[in-house]
């Protein structure tokens, strides 16, 4: 039912009873089906959100992968009134999802907030500034467009970022999203430096460190 480009022109919805006024849409990894995060946006519902996830055709091009979002929050937006919109995606969706809030600022759009579930970033084809680093004329344009230096100005909603333990298990500087973004990172102050509990107890044993490490570890980095 999406327009935007491509030739997947579908939406998923997850409601419950708990759903309430406030709208998430979510983008969806590289080559990834919205149905693989059924869980993960099934329990997003339940804890009181309308879940939009646009999906995108398996030849998508970053335009898409974009505008898919900007296209659900429209059609959202025509569906009636609520009170705050959300964006959120896994793997490279997280900076889709940015880049859609971007496109929406530009329209006197205000996103609440943003969930980037293990982002990827790529500092060719979708970080700020990309332009510099493209190898394409094609993804020139697209970073031009939508990766503009200084795209992450516009965003007024605050950004989580999650990592997944086998990326970052120690420091929040290990990861290449945040040395890719903390030139610009205004809202990246207090990262979290280690994970402190998780519900898998076979990871627990393996790569928790105790929180008393992490607070002296955070204490640490603040001082600096």
């Amino acid at each position: 039912i999406l327009g935007g480009g491509g030739k997947n022109r579908q939406i998923c919805v997850w409601c419950s009873p708990f759903s309430d006024s406030c709208r998430y849409v979510w983008s969806v990894g590289t080559h990834a089906m919205c149905l693989q995060y059924a869980d993960t946006l099934m329990g997003l519902a339940d804890s009181g959100f309308w879940v939009l996830c646009p999906a995108i055709s398996y030849d998508f091009s970053i335009a898409e992968w974009v505008l898919k979002s900007v296209v659900a929050v429209d059609w959202a937006l025509a569906q009636g009134n609520f009170s705050k919109i959300m964006l959120g995606g896994h793997s490279g969706g997280g900076p889709a999802a940015l880049s859609s809030g971007y496109i929406l600022s530009q329209r006197k759009v205000e996103v609440s907030g943003f969930v980037l579930q293990h982002p990827g970033a790529v500092p060719s084809l979708n970080v700020p500034g990309c332009a510099s680093n493209a190898h394409t004329a094609e993804s020139k344009a697209y970073c031009d467009q939508f990766f503009p230096v200084a795209m992450l100005g516009s965003l007024t909603g605050p950004i989580l970022v999650t990592c997944g333990t086998f990326c970052q298990v120690t420091q929040a500087d290990n990861s290449n999203y945040y040395h890719a973004f903390s030139s610009s990172a205004a809202w990246m102050k207090n990262p979290s430096d280690c994970m402190t509990d998780t519900v898998c107890e076979d990871v627990f044993d393996t790569f928790v460190r105790t929180k008393e490490h992490c607070t002296s570890i955070v204490a640490s980095m603040s001082s600096r």
